[in-house]
């Protein structure tokens, strides 16, 4: 996975930032901390407020408001040009990642890392996959959750914009005996033409899906009759989440230090999502998605919708 996204701010309140100049001196401030895990907490307790708020379009179904989040994307990260996956999203490695302590290992947070490690094993009980069954995973960065399907006898296989992440999985596979496929592509591009899966899962991920409307109607055939789709840890804010100011609309580009800080060294589409678009866009694509909370963590919560459309 390329970040760690906060679900909640943690115990300290948000605190809302005024203008971009105050920003700019709490991404400095951030800068001098000494760990990233320091960093990680402190910026994600800060958010630009729009006191005004950005007069997004009514209709966030709409082209219009997809013309407005990106601008908005432009804004918040500094760049004119029009967004591309393949340029934006690349992880920043630039030839290889660190065998010894690849992300989320390298963190330097025990706090951080405990979270992660609790949202890996909520997913892999939840789904429960049996060994022969099949996951794909959209963006899994290192590839450390394609790691425990694969041990476990499931065939994994993994689709990421960025060649250095998906040689390092493959590398990874083959030094521990694993078969683990992976392959450079975006959203919606499966390992080969037409293949389906029985999971097809996004862990921190699917809010990097600028073109999610078109996406989820596009699952359906990537998904195998049976199978199922899951959405986990990612930004879904219902009405009562501490860190739903940070997404005041629908949906798009998060006003947190730690997603701004992000955007503006990457490029990377950071989407937050409110809960009540979230569903009414799985619902329109003719997903019946179920929500499931993780006790230990809110970070963990997952979205599973079953491929119920290919059986009316």
């Amino acid at each position: 996975m390329k970040s760690v996204v906060a679900q909640a701010a943690g115990s300290s309140p948000l605190t809302p930032l005024r203008s971009f100049e105050e920003v700019e001196r709490k991404l400095e401030d951030a800068a001098a901390l000494p760990t990233e895990g320091e960093r990680i907490d402190f910026l994600c307790n800060h958010y630009l407020d729009p006191a005004n708020g950005f007069d997004q379009p009514a209709d966030p179904f709409s082209d219009d408001y997809r013309k407005w989040a990106h601008e908005l994307w432009s804004r918040l990260s500094g760049r004119r040009e029009q967004y591309d996956p393949a340029a934006h999203e690349l992880s920043g490695y630039q030839n290889e990642v660190d065998m010894r302590s690849p992300p989320p290992y390298n963190i330097e947070s025990g706090h951080l890392l405990g979270d992660t490690l609790i949202c890996w094993g909520f997913l892999l009980r939840t789904l429960d996959l049996k060994p022969g069954q099949s996951v794909l995973e959209y963006g899994p960065g290192s590839g450390q959750i394609l790691l425990q399907f694969a041990r476990m006898g499931v065939r994994a296989a993994g689709v990421d914009i960025d060649p250095v992440q998906t040689r390092f999985i493959r590398e990874q596979g083959e030094r521990l005996g694993l078969d683990i496929r992976a392959r450079v592509g975006e959203f919606g591009d499966t390992i080969e033409p037409g293949e389906r899966y029985d999971a097809v899962v996004f862990f921190e991920a699917f809010h990097h899906a600028f073109d999610h409307i078109a996406l989820v109607q596009r699952l359906h055939d990537v998904v195998a009759d049976d199978g199922m789709l899951v959405i986990a840890a990612d930004v879904v804010l219902d009405q009562a989440n501490p860190f739903r100011p940070v997404v005041p609309f629908p949906w798009g580009p998060r006003l947190d230090l730690l997603s701004l800080r992000a955007m503006r060294t990457h490029g990377w589409m950071e989407l937050g999502f409110q809960e009540e678009y979230f569903l009414e866009l799985l619902g329109r694509a003719g997903w019946a998605v179920t929500r499931h909370d993780c006790p230990q963590t809110d970070r963990g919560t997952l979205w599973v919708a079953p491929n119920a459309s290919r059986r009316r």
